[in-house]
């Protein structure tokens, strides 16, 4: 350690100079890299959560459009399928006609009830409340068509009361799964 000492002793000024000056730079580099470092790593985490965020919106934006599209078919699919027996409860059609077009049509169905329901809890879950109130609506109507199927097989081939009953709820039904479209359109568009 002596020797350090005296080798630093014996170092002229203008080494002083010059290794002051390298260390002093030195510093001062390791320092400038150190907070253009931290700098960019804030500028690529920020980069990352902003992909992230447009890349999330444009996932959310893709079911919410897969959604609409299978809700509007799955209500279509809803409401149609009443109207074969409006016209038997009016007498224009058997009941037998009538279940082979629900059969026929339930066999062309291009819908996923269960990818629906798994789209809205999964993603939409603020519509979950409407689609709940939309199915346990067109459960109500199949019970008025139940109803009117017993009717029939004790031999009544018209119902016009029922008729007139069973009408406005298919309206209502109609209504109900346009202002369902519509929220769904108006959740995809806060995105």
């Amino acid at each position: 350690m002596d020797t350090f000492f005296i080798l630093l002793k014996t170092l002229p000024p203008t080494a002083w100079t010059a290794l002051i000056t390298a260390i002093l730079t030195s510093g001062i580099t390791l320092t400038g890299v150190a907070l253009s470092n931290k700098e960019n790593r804030k500028r690529l985490e920020l980069q990352f959560n902003h992909e992230k965020q447009i890349h999330k919106e444009n996932i959310l934006r893709e079911r919410g459009e897969e959604l609409y599209v299978s809700i509007l078919k799955y209500t279509n699919f809803m409401v149609s399928d009443h109207s074969p027996y409006a016209k038997v409860m009016k007498g224009d059609l058997e009941y037998n006609q009538a279940l082979d077009l629900t059969i026929e049509s339930a066999n062309n169905q291009k819908f996923d009830a269960q990818r629906i329901t798994m789209l809205t809890n999964l993603y939409f879950p603020s519509l979950k409340n409407d689609l709940d109130i939309l199915i346990n609506f067109n459960g109500e109507i199949m019970r008025s068509r139940k109803s009117f199927e017993l009717k029939y097989k004790d031999g009544y081939t018209q119902d016009e009361s029922l008729l007139n009953d069973y009408l406005s709820k298919i309206h209502e039904l109609s209504s109900m799964a346009k202002d369902i479209e519509c929220k769904v359109i108006d959740v995809i568009k806060k995105l």
